[in-house]
């Protein structure tokens, strides 16, 4: 691609993002997205239509460690050498890449098809080693598994497209199915769909759990949900029946079928894998025992795209309640009042920050999501945004409310 070209693709994304110095970040990503890596001469344009030198630009994106300034294969290979994953054998992973493809770190096959970089923690801390290909994530990767998994991915790459089970989405069979609908009180089937469940192999799971509720006619709504802190237990499947729930661990597609089988069609639970039910209920459980979920109260319970779901397990009424008729310096009280702290490892009082962002007059304030975790095992923020988006949302409308920032 010649420099024309170039200079051409970075003028049309600027001219859809906007020529502001402030939405870089936001720039170099839909560079990488258009060329698969930031080119030079891309940069140096960027530069240029920004009025900013290039030296600045770079001292952007050589901090994060997502741009790249080479070119990548059509399957970009991550490999996590983040604490978890470096103690549970990601250099045995490292050297069975090296084995099979011939490449390390940084490098890129000569077929171009694969390329490798070691990277931080993917947020598998509990599956790990973790592996990501492209945006697909697996965990517990061995040697045997990853040669699996390069297989998988060359197929992929010359087979026909097809239809793929990828975020959170949820599954509504079709009416033709309806009038095979079992009874048994069964209402509804939840699949955790977060970052690990994806890893564990959730999305296989989920194609194997709705082509056997179309092949049995069955028509019990399928959900995506997030993750409920059991991310050992993944992929995890929930059957909600008679208004108790029986919960499934490890959740292969072949168990997708012998549990549609056993517990949907016959009614009663299958034995393989049964991990909670009304007999041995979450909140005896030893992993749930001696917890109270705030934060993650909605966590695996409800489908994070659903702002019905979200406003049903009571979202946004707190929201409500200050736009209706409680002034900013009152939320501010509030929150002072409550004691609440943030949830790094400092604690400062959010009430204290509140209070100090609400008395500068700049007209222009922004409340910022800081959703950064590089503590190993550390994913708590990564529960929530996925799991249970709505409420950050609603949290930075609040805090925007209160210390009068426009932007968050």
């Amino acid at each position: 691609m010649d420099t024309d070209d170039i200079n051409n693709k970075v003028d049309k994304i600027l001219d859809q993002i906007g020529k502001r110095k402030g939405a870089l970040i936001t720039l170099l990503q839909h560079i990488q997205e258009s060329f698969g890596y930031l080119p030079r001469p891309a940069i140096e344009h960027l530069a240029v239509r920004l009025g900013v030198p290039v030296s600045e630009i770079i001292g952007v994106y050589s901090f994060y460690a997502q741009f790249r300034t080479k070119p990548v294969g059509k399957q970009h290979i991550k490999v996590c050498h983040g604490t978890a994953c470096h103690v549970s054998g990601a250099d045995k992973v490292s050297y069975a890449l090296k084995e099979e493809l011939g490449i390390g770190h940084g490098e890129t096959s000569k077929d171009g098809v694969f390329s490798v970089e070691e990277v931080a923690c993917l947020g598998c801390c509990s599956l790990a080693p973790a592996v990501m290909v492209q945006d697909e994530t697996y965990g517990g990767v061995s040697a045997d598994k990853l040669r699996l998994i390069l297989k998988e991915r060359r197929e992929a790459l010359s087979a026909p497209p097809q239809a793929a089970a990828k975020g959170h989405t949820s599954s509504k069979p079709d009416t033709d199915a309806a009038a095979g609908q079992p009874g048994f009180g069964i209402t509804l089937l939840r699949l955790g769909m977060g970052s690990c469940g994806v890893a564990a192999g959730a999305r296989k799971t989920m194609l194997a759990l709705e082509a056997a509720l179309k092949q049995k006619k069955i028509s019990i709504p399928l959900m995506a949900a997030g993750c409920n802190g059991m991310c050992h237990e993944e992929p995890l499947l929930e059957v909600v029946q008679n208004g108790s729930s029986y919960f499934y661990g490890k959740v292969t597609p072949d168990l997708a079928e012998r549990i549609t089988e056993e517990h949907l069609l016959k009614g009663g639970p299958a034995a393989a894998n049964l991990i909670l039910s009304p007999g041995k209920p979450m909140a005896a459980h030893p992993f749930f025992a001696r917890q109270e979920r705030i934060v993650l109260r909605n966590c695996g319970v409800i489908d994070p795209d659903s702002i019905a779901e979200y406003e049903k397990a009571g979202g946004y009424l707190a929201l409500k309640k200050i736009i209706s008729g409680m002034a900013p310096e009152r939320v501010v009280e509030e929150i002072a009042a409550s004691g609440l702290r943030g949830r790094g490892g400092a604690g400062f009082p959010t009430g204290a920050k509140w209070k100090y962002a609400a008395a500068v007059s700049d007209p222009e304030k922004y409340v910022i999501c800081n959703g950064d975790e590089g503590d190993p095992g550390a994913f708590m923020d990564r529960s929530v945004l996925e799991s249970d988006p709505h409420a950050v949302l609603e949290g930075l409308m609040i805090a925007a409310y209160a210390v009068g920032a426009s932007n968050g």
